[in-house]
């Protein structure tokens, strides 16, 4: 029997909140979901994708039937709209983007890519050039030539740079940049393996797990098990929960008047783990990132629940998960009329367990 001790210190509500000898999640069964590629290598989840230029902001699209992840060893291209382009360059000189609207080949684009490693230096790329060409709609359009994201990579800035000539003096200046484009910079999976991430979400009502990496977990590696916000919601049940907690005085164009007044949900989140394929279970806590970088794009509203577990060298052949998830409403400190419960308190409204129906979530473990 493998034991494997997780690296995490329990608080003391996290350690009584998980009493692992009566959960029927973590019971020896006989079906697992799980989620494996062919191949334990995250080039295997990488194929090709595109950043678009849409407006005021650079948007990842795969080419190749993936997901929102960009990974090491991904064939990138960039594309950018002509007239979009033409107006970010010329801005209020409407007799520059009259010009470079009657001829393309006046307005040069390049594009320069920084690449942030693993363990924190740049690097910057060749330039990349960009030429145009019949797009969507007969519209000229711009695409880059292709690149591809090299090992090691966990950041990839790119700027487009525009030349073009005013007045008979050649002008060189940036395009993103000085127009304050969003999603300039995006996050790369891939370059801290063996370690990889789970990634446990939903997509619309269905729960998922994904490896970001591609692949199994790896023997003598780290895992990070990640949970969205919008998973808990789901596992709660959210939409159904009385979150009322008294009411509260509102000023509106009528007057003053008294309406409901609402806590927040705030969770509480560990995870039952086993290295060795249900065998044995051990606790982990996990802690809220409120600024997942898992999450591209996202509000700052978004969050995740993450931990870290380290692989065994000679575990396996499964890694087993069941998710622990107590919601609490919290109650405002102040200004509550005819409250329900005592201000500032938090009251528990659920305490349910995330466990694939009783079957553990599994995750394959395999030798790198």
């Amino acid at each position: 029997m493998i034991r494997v001790r997780i690296l995490s210190q329990l608080t003391t509500l996290g350690a009584a909140s998980l009493v692992l000898p009566v959960l029927a999640g973590c019971t020896e069964t006989t079906q697992d979901e799980t989620d494996a590629t062919e191949s334990a290598n995250t080039e295997a989840a990488a194929g090709s994708g595109v950043l678009s230029l849409q407006g005021f902001t650079v948007n990842y699209r795969s080419t190749s039937g993936g997901d929102e992840f960009l990974r090491v060893g991904e064939k990138m291209t960039v594309a950018i709209d002509f007239l979009g382009t033409v107006q970010l360059v010329a801005g209020t000189d409407q007799d520059l983007a009259r010009e470079l609207r009657g001829d393309a080949q006046k307005l040069g684009i390049e594009l320069q890519l920084v690449y942030t490693r693993g363990d924190g230096t740049t690097a910057q790329a060749a330039a990349v050039p960009v030429t145009w060409g019949p797009g969507g709609g007969g519209l000229t359009a711009g695409k880059s030539a292709e690149f591809v994201i090299p090992d090691g990579v966990k950041r990839l800035k790119l700027e487009l740079v525009a030349s073009y000539t005013k007045a008979g003096v050649p002008q060189k200046t940036t395009i993103l940049e000085r127009n304050s484009i969003g999603g300039r910079e995006h996050v790369v999976y891939g370059a801290f393996l063996p370690n990889k991430l789970a990634l446990f979400d939903t997509l619309g009502a269905q729960r998922r797990t994904r490896l970001v990496e591609g692949g199994a977990v790896l023997n003598g590696s780290m895992v990070t098990l990640a949970v969205t916000d919008w998973r808990l919601d789901t596992v709660i049940e959210k939409s159904s929960l009385d979150l009322q907690v008294g009411e509260q005085q509102s000023g509106g164009r009528f007057g003053p008047a008294i309406v409901p007044a609402f806590g927040v949900v705030e969770y509480e989140v560990s995870a039952a783990v086993s290295t060795d394929d249900g065998a044995t279970f051990q606790p982990l806590v996990l802690a809220k990132n409120a600024r997942p970088e898992v999450l591209p794009g996202a509000a700052f509203t978004r969050f995740t629940y993450e931990g870290q577990a380290p692989i065994n060298a000679v575990a396996g052949p499964n890694l087993k998960v069941a998710f622990h998830v107590r919601a609490f409403l919290k109650v405002p400190d102040f200004g509550i009329i005819n409250p329900r419960f005592a201000p500032g308190s938090r009251v528990l409204l659920k305490d349910v367990w995330d466990n694939n129906g009783g079957q553990n979530y599994a995750l394959p473990i395999a030798r790198p």
